[in-house]
């Protein structure tokens, strides 16, 4: 098993270094895409396996992943990577047209409300 300066495994350093690539992946997949990929390569992983599939997935915002695999969800890496790719596009068109989406701020307490005397 390959493992980096540190101890970690590749499989450790990969995933690391995707959620470091997903904080950029909003606006520019294109980029996501290509450095996910060298990461791969890099790691001696292959795109084609369920893993790294799951590696690819777990990069992207959870919306676009909840779109992804909506029936009928892809069963490749190549399949995923295009359907992110119409997704992100779909969204940055929508950004365009709409501006982008603003969510209202949260209470600290969610919308859990206590009901008094149902716990203990």
């Amino acid at each position: 098993m390959l493992r980096g300066a540190s101890g970690e495994t590749v499989g450790q350093l990969v995933k690391e270094k995707v959620g470091v690539i997903a904080e950029i992946v909003t606006p520019n997949i294109n980029q996501y895409i290509n450095d996910f990929e060298k990461l791969v390569r890099l790691a001696g992983y292959m795109l084609g396996n369920q893993e790294t599939m799951g590696f690819f997935l777990e990069g992207l915002p959870r919306s676009v992943v909840e779109a992804i695999l909506i029936p009928p969800a892809p069963d490749t890496y190549t399949a995923s990577k295009e359907k992110a790719i119409q997704i992100m596009r779909s969204k940055q068109i929508l950004d365009q047209i709409f501006g982008p989406r603003k969510f209202p701020p949260q209470s600290s307490q969610g919308n859990f409300q206590r009901t008094p005397g149902f716990w203990p």
